[in-house]
């Protein structure tokens, strides 16, 4: 992805969506629009629980300007991935795509909102209409501990795989590093398990089984990146491109998922590494804490930049 600030350049050097090959290929524009989940500044529409007077941080960039902007981006042919983790957050970004969308028709957009944490039933329905790929988090691992000051209702609708999964709404996965570890082993069992490193379970309703939540993070990523006619299935005609595990993920106890260890790697068909004898499975990071409480990624800083 680009950053939606490079959009002027990439027009002005007649680079569009699609540009690269099989290797290295632009698939889309980045925005931001709104806070941090870990770090408790996503805009909600009802406060926080262990705060009543407070509701997170708004936006930078405001309803006129984000319909601008969406408009313009959507015009030049570009699919759009819009950060943002709050539900008012997200009614944001949905109303600005639904205004895109009626003002210029364009079928298969799949817009893409990174993170979509905090939804609800209207929120998924309006996701599902305007074919919408959610890409959640699946970060609880690492993060779940600290995220009770959302409360309960708001934590059975965090992250919502399983309720997007039933409805028929794409969705797709990513690691968000480093906020949190790329490892795609340990992000399948954060879904399967929804637990955290402190055997805490959040949101427990929204747990896949092992086998969707490989479907997420390999034909369900490619379908987000217009590439599943190419990628994320061993399928004749597709680029194989896969690894070899030393154990089946459906066959261990969920809690050892990300301990299974890599064989070898695959790309194009062709082995391009064989894990090296007596490796152990890798050391999952902490949550990044700043020193002052704050579990924040730096996301302010980029929506103020709006």
């Amino acid at each position: 992805m680009f950053s939606a600030g490079s959009f002027d350049e990439l027009q002005a050097a007649r680079i569009e969506r699609g540009f690269g090959d099989d290797r290295l290929r632009i698939t889309a524009l980045k925005n931001y629009q709104g806070n941090s989940l870990s770090g408790r500044t996503a805009w909600l529409s009802e406060p926080y629980s262990d705060r009543p007077d407070y509701f997170g941080i708004p936006p930078a960039r405001t309803q006129e300007k984000l319909d601008e902007d969406f408009q313009r981006w959507w015009d030049a042919g570009w699919q759009v991935a819009t950060h943002s983790n709050g539900d008012r957050e997200i009614d944001m970004v949905l109303t600005a795509i639904e205004r895109a969308e009626a003002k210029n028709p364009r079928p298969d957009a799949r817009w893409r909102i990174e993170h979509a944490s905090v939804m609800n039933q209207s929120l998924l329905d309006r996701a599902k209409k305007d074919g919408v790929v959610l890409v959640f988090h699946s970060y609880m691992w690492e993060y779940g501990d600290i995220l009770a000051s959302y409360g309960p209702k708001r934590l059975s609708m965090m992250h919502a795989y399983r309720t997007a999964t039933d409805m028929g709404i794409p969705v797709a996965g990513h690691s968000d590093s480093p906020i949190s570890a790329a490892d795609p082993l340990l992000r399948i069992q954060d879904m399967v398990t929804r637990t955290s490193s402190q055997g805490v379970v959040v949101g427990g309703n929204q747990k896949l089984s092992v086998d969707e939540a490989i479907k997420v993070w390999t034909l369900d990523g490619a379908y987000a990146t217009f590439e599943e006619n190419i990628k994320g299935s061993i399928t004749p005609g597709k680029l194989a491109d896969f690894v070899v595990l030393q154990k089946d993920p459906r066959k261990v106890q969920p809690n050892t998922i990300k301990d299974i260890l890599l064989e070898a790697t695959y790309l194009g068909g062709n082995k391009v590494y064989t894990v090296p004898a007596k490796t152990v499975a890798m050391l999952t990071q902490p949550p990044i804490n700043y020193g002052d409480g704050n579990y924040g990624d730096g996301d302010e800083e980029e929506n103020q930049n709006q």
